[in-house]
């Protein structure tokens, strides 16, 4: 997913199949279908774990959502100088 370098969080919704797993979002418990804002995303790549714990509390699964956060495009037909 790529946003625009104003954008300075995103939210994630992860919705459950089983009512009886656990569900964390970056590390922090999430209730299934609940909207878990990610704040500070920084210029460039950003990681988001997506993490479930089945029923059975042995069986994981993390799934990986890639943030970009695009830096401001600079003008690169301006003219050039050199000073000294």
């Amino acid at each position: 997913m790529t946003v625009d370098e104003n954008q300075r969080s995103v939210g994630v919704v992860a919705v459950l199949q089983d009512s009886g797993a656990r569900l964390y979002v970056n590390g922090t418990r999430t209730a299934s279908g609940a909207l878990r804002s990610i704040r500070t995303v920084a210029i460039g790549t950003n990681r988001v774990a997506v993490q479930v714990i089945a029923r059975d509390k042995v069986s994981v699964q993390t799934y990986w959502l890639n943030i970009i956060r695009t830096a401001c495009k600079l003008n690169m037909n301006m003219n050039m100088q050199t000073f000294t």
